[in-house]
């Protein structure tokens, strides 16, 4: 029993040494799509980043980061773009332990903004969910080595005037039920948004507008808040996978299962939505290092492998 103790104890001061959190310490991930989709276009958005944004954000946050990563998501098809909000831009996690929330820093001194004019119509949309799942309906475990992976990453709200209880109800008894019928669906999980909703491009750090000389300063005059884009009150980040974009278009657009109606009308998907379509793997980790830029620092070398 003596010795038992002694052993807790060192594992706990190891623990506390390295900065790892106790068992049952619940992380929380800040999941970001269709990231300055706004971009001349993708090499420069990454070029942007790489140089810029990213180390940035890693020399205010790092500390508290346990995950900081990109996805590059696919072109998205004209149907998904019409009907499901789908954008491109970059997808980003950026993982925290929830009880040292309270000390992340509230803002990024010094931001160096984009050199190109920012839209207020930009498609990024930022939220904070938890890490794992809220809910898991269907995984069927498939595994990257065996088989292309599609993941549909979709962030919904429920229109206007209808209750989160109402949409919640129809969401988890009639919709997900319903969604599992899909053909050739990998995987369906879904997480509630946290409390600390965040909204639009912007609303953390509202961007000015710029000249396209060279990148602008967090001194520059920033837009007033009546031009931000509106705050929606999202309420779940849901992923669904699929084999690839083949498999999506069946499922989804060709052969769909039958969906019930909700009590307030509409049509398929019968809320709010923003997507986007990324790989299984990602491309870049903060964290780890798997980029640089070239020596003119014009172009993101990639070096990683999955």
């Amino acid at each position: 029993m003596k010795e038992r103790i002694i052993l807790f104890t060192v594992v706990i001061f190891i623990m506390c040494f390295y900065g790892v959190s106790p068992v049952g310490a619940k992380m929380v991930k800040e999941v970001a799509i269709g990231v300055m989709d706004d971009a001349p276009s993708q090499a420069e958005l990454d070029r942007y980043y790489m140089q810029y944004h990213g180390p940035e954000v890693m020399r205010t946050s790092g500390p508290w980061m346990t995950r900081y990563q990109l996805w590059l998501p696919y072109v998205p098809p004209k149907e998904a773009v019409e009907r499901f909000g789908a954008v491109r831009g970059r997808y980003a996690e950026l993982w925290y332990h929830e009880d040292e929330l309270s000390d992340l820093p509230k803002g990024i001194s010094a931001m160096t903004m984009p050199p190109w004019p920012i839209s207020k119509r930009s498609g990024q949309t930022v939220v904070d969910v938890p890490a794992n799942p809220t809910e898991t309906f269907y995984d069927s475990d498939p595994s990257p080595a065996k088989t292309t992976i599609l993941r549909w990453v979709t962030i919904i709200a429920y229109p206007e005037g209808v209750s989160v209880e109402d949409g919640e109800k129809w969401f988890l008894n009639v919709y997900a039920k319903e969604a599992l019928k899909q053909s050739g669906l990998l995987k369906f999980v879904s997480y509630r948004v946290l409390s600390k909703n965040s909204g639009e491009s912007g609303d953390k750090t509202p961007p000015p507008q710029t000249s396209n000389d060279k990148p602008a300063q967090s001194g520059d005059k920033t837009p007033q808040m009546s031009e931000m884009p509106r705050m929606k009150s999202w309420v779940r980040v849901c992923e669904y996978w699929y084999k690839d974009l083949d498999a999506w278009r069946k499922a989804v657009l060709e052969s769909p299962p039958k969906y019930t109606t909700p009590s307030w009308g509409g049509k398929y998907p019968f809320v709010e939505m923003k997507s986007t379509f990324i790989p299984y793997y990602n491309d870049v980790d903060f964290l780890k290092g798997t980029y640089r830029l070239d020596s003119n620092q014009q172009s993101v070398i990639y070096n990683t492998t999955p």
